[in-house]
C-alpha cells in the first residue's frame, strides 16, 4: 500500500477562505500499509505570487521574442512534527498517524488570484524526508482574502465627480460642446454592495448619443522584473448596464444602480508582481466617432464596509446636490467565497 497523505484544515471559518491574520490549523493524517524509514516529516505553509507573458517586436526581418517574468515570495514558515537526530533516521509504525498543527497568517498577505498572465497561491506543503529516496511532497492549497478595512481610510466614504468635455467644430463660427458628468455618493465599497451611479449628460453637439453604459471595470497590472521591469495591462468587466436613449442638443440625467458581485478586493500594498484595482465607468455610444466619451472614477472594493453607510432616500435624486435625504444605513460584510478571492469576470471588449 502506497503512503497516502491528507491534511484536513481545522473548521475555524465558516469558509473554505481564510482572511489575512487569521489562524490557520488542520491535521495532517499519514496512512501507510507498512513500516517506513524517515528522516523527518515536515509541515510548510507558503504563499507566492508569480507573472509571466510573451511580447513580440519586429526589427527589420525578423520578430524578436521576450519572455517576461516576475516572482515574489509572501511566507514559507515550516514546523517539523518529527525530526530524526542530525545525520539518522526513525520508523514510522504502519497504519494511521496524525500530526497537528498551527499557523497564524500574517496580516500582509495579499489575496489569492489567478489570472491571465499570474496568480498568487497559498499551499500547506507536507514533505517526508526518506533516506536514500526522493522526498514524498503532498501540496493542499487553501485560498486567502485579504483584509481591507474601508474604515481605516474614512476619505473613501465622501463623495467624488468627474466631468468630461468634448468640444466640436460645427462650422467656421459655431462650435458644439458634449459633457458628461459623473457623480457617486463614495469610493469604498465591498462585494455584494451596490454603487449608485449619476451621469448628467448635455448634448449640444451635431453627433446623437443612442445609448449609455454603466459598468464596473477591474484593472489588472502584471510587473515583470526579468529581463527588464515592464509591465502588461488587463482590463474586465465585473458588471454592466446599457441604458438606451436618444439624446440631441439637450441634457438628460440618468440613475443607475450596479450590484458588485463576489470579486477579489483591491490590491494596496505588499505585492509588487501585480496590482487590482476597480473604477465606475460611464461611456455615451455616439455612432460616427472613432472613440465614445467616457468617464472613470476609481474605487476600491474592500472587505469590511464602513461601521454606517449613507444611501440616497430618493434614487431619482442627484446624489451631491440631496445628499441631506440620505439615511443612515449598517451594511453586513458577507463571509467570503471562492469567487470573492479568485474572482469570476470576463475579458472586456474596450472597442
Amino acid at each position: 500500500m502506497p503512503i497516502n497523505i491528507e491534511v484536513e484544515f481545522t473548521p475555524t471559518t465558516p469558509t473554505t477562505v481564510y482572511y489575512s491574520g487569521q489562524l490557520l490549523a488542520g491535521n495532517v493524517r499519514l496512512t501507510m500499509g507498512r513500516p517506513q524509514r524517515l528522516r523527518a516529516i515536515c509541515i510548510y505553509v507558503t504563499g507566492s505570487g508569480r507573472v509571466s507573458w510573451t511580447s513580440y517586436t519586429a526589427i527589420t526581418d525578423k520578430i524578436e521574442t521576450v519572455e517576461h517574468s516576475g516572482n515574489e515570495e509572501y511566507i514559507n514558515c515550516c514546523t517539523c512534527a518529527y525530526n530524526a537526530a542530525s545525520g539518522s533516521s526513525f520508523e514510522l509504525p504502519a497504519g494511521v498517524n496524525v500530526y497537528s498543527f498551527k499557523f497564524t497568517l500574517p496580516m500582509w498577505l495579499p489575496s489569492s488570484f489567478e489570472g491571465t498572465h499570474g496568480y498568487i497561491r497559498y499551499a500547506v506543503d507536507v514533505v517526508l524526508e526518506r533516506p536514500w529516496k526522493f522526498d514524498k511532497i503532498f501540496k493542499k492549497p487553501f485560498p486567502v482574502c485579504r483584509t481591507l478595512d474601508l474604515n481605516r481610510d474614512l476619505s473613501l466614504s465622501l463623495p467624488a465627480q468627474i466631468e468630461y468635455k468634448k468640444q466640436f467644430v460645427l462650422s467656421y463660427a459655431t462650435r458644439g460642446i458634449l459633457s458628461i458628468t459623473v457623480n457617486v455618493l463614495k469610493t469604498g465599497y465591498v462585494s455584494g454592495g451596490v454603487i449608485p451611479i449619476e451621469a448628467v449628460v448635455a448634448n449640444n453637439s451635431s453627433y446623437s448619443i443612442n445609448k449609455i453604459a454603466f459598468s464596473i471595470r477591474k484593472i489588472i497590472t502584471y510587473k515583470c522584473t526579468y529581463p527588464m521591469k515592464a509591465e502588461k495591462e488587463e482590463v474586465t468587466t465585473v458588471k454592466e448596464k446599457f441604458v438606451d436613449c436618444l439624446i440631441e442638443n439637450e441634457q438628460i440625467s440618468f440613475m443607475e444602480r450596479l450590484e458588485i458581485p463576489e470579486t477579489t478586493p483591491t490590491t494596496l500594498h505588499f505585492c509588487n508582481v501585480l496590482n487590482i484595482a476597480y473604477e465606475a465607468r460611464v461611456v455615451a455610444v455616439v455612432p460616427g466617432l472613432t472613440a465614445n466619451p467616457s468617464v472613470a472614477i476609481p474605487i476600491i472594493i474592500g472587505t469590511i464596509p464602513f461601521a454606517t453607510d449613507v444611501s440616497p432616500s430618493s434614487q431619482s435624486q442627484p446624489l451631491l446636490l440631496h445628499e441631506e435625504q440620505a439615511s443612515s444605513d449598517i451594511d453586513d460584510a458577507p463571509p467570503p467565497s471562492y469567487e470573492s478571492v479568485y474572482g469570476s469576470v470576463s475579458t472586456y471588449n474596450n472597442n
